[in-house]
């Protein structure tokens, strides 16, 4: 599965922006394309990442309930929220 842009959340002033993506591969969405995609998503030209965060499990609604992953249901896909600032 490629990553997929599952939704971006502009602030109050337009920066900054939270850009949700999701793929089947975890590691795939910390990769060098996954960040380009994510400042391409919040449509910055001067953006930059203002975190470095981790992917999480959800399950085949989009949801992430711990209690169900910790019962050792399997991950239907991840996700990881970016957050973009434009440069000031």
């Amino acid at each position: 599965m490629a990553i997929t842009v599952v939704s971006v959340t502009v602030a109050e002033g337009g920066t900054p922006s939270t850009v949700v993506l999701k793929s089947d591969n975890m590691s795939e969405l910390t990769s060098m394309q996954a960040k380009r995609l994510a400042i391409q998503a919040a449509r910055y030209n001067d953006g930059g990442l203002a975190n470095m965060p981790g992917a999480y499990p959800i399950d085949s609604e989009g949801e992430c309930d711990e209690s169900s992953f910790s019962k050792g249901t399997p991950a239907a896909a991840f996700q990881i929220d970016y957050v973009v600032n434009r440069k000031l």
